[in-house]
């Protein structure tokens, strides 16, 4: 009569396996997009944190453009939709509620329709006026992609001779480019980039739909931090006259 594998013994052998057959690319993209298709979708979504705390630093209203989507790579392979919002929308999205949390602005809204192109001060004020505005924040996303690469080699136990797999390093990579415009002089106040590099570990090559969505609100925590105290710090002080 054969033995029923235990709990224990499955998992080990399942870490042996994966051990002396490594998962290619291929297998773990499918695996990823099955994770995905069973497990359901995470957000992006998060609540901002409320520290540091800001102090304000533009006594106007701003008005948050649509952030536009300037990557070249999807987020993981050919996939783009690996989360519950379309990454573009769900970017503007916490903009706006970093930038409203923050209370660096008066006041922060959202706009839906773009600056007109090479716009001169008659149509920035006109622009201005029909948006009950004072200032325009526009960003480009610049990379948003998830990445793996082995972290090690394939080792053996010196004593038991166990085969221990190599852990897998999923990444996440987020850059975006940012500019603060004062539409009554068309001054560009503040322009900076920011850029961060989530990591986690995964045994078995391929984090769950969860993790993934965890590192990537980690990471996207960290890039709009970053942004917050660049405006603060930086940039010329404009108040209503």
């Amino acid at each position: 009569m054969a033995a029923h594998n235990s709990p224990i013994t499955l998992i080990a052998s399942i870490l042996l396996l994966s051990a002396l057959f490594p998962m290619s690319d291929a297998q773990a993209l499918e695996q990823v997009y099955a994770a995905f298709e069973k497990d359901g979708k995470p957000t992006m979504m998060y609540r901002p944190k409320s520290t540091p705390r800001f102090n304000q630093k533009y006594d106007l209203t701003v008005g948050i453009l649509p952030v536009k989507d300037r990557r070249v790579m999807n987020f993981y392979w050919y996939k783009d939709d690996l989360f519950e919002e379309p990454i573009p929308q769900g970017v503007t999205d916490i903009l706006y509620n970093e930038l409203r949390s923050s209370r660096l602005f008066k006041k922060v809204t959202r706009l839906k329709s773009p600056l007109p192109p090479k716009p001169d001060n008659a149509t920035l004020q006109a622009y201005k006026e029909k948006h009950s505005i004072d200032m325009v924040i526009s960003a480009d996303l610049v990379s948003f992609n998830m990445l793996r690469e082995k972290a090690g080699e394939i080792t053996t136990g010196f004593s038991t001779g166990a085969v221990v797999a190599a852990p897998t390093r999923v990444m996440v990579d987020v850059s975006m480019f940012a500019q603060l415009i004062h539409l009554e002089s068309g001054t560009l106040v503040w322009a900076d980039s920011v850029a961060r590099r989530g990591q986690a570990f995964a045994l078995m090559s391929v984090l769950a739909p969860e993790e993934v969505g965890s590192l990537t609100r980690q990471t996207l925590g960290l890039v709009f931090n970053d942004l917050k105290m660049l405006l603060s710090a930086g940039g010329k002080i404009m108040v209503k006259r």
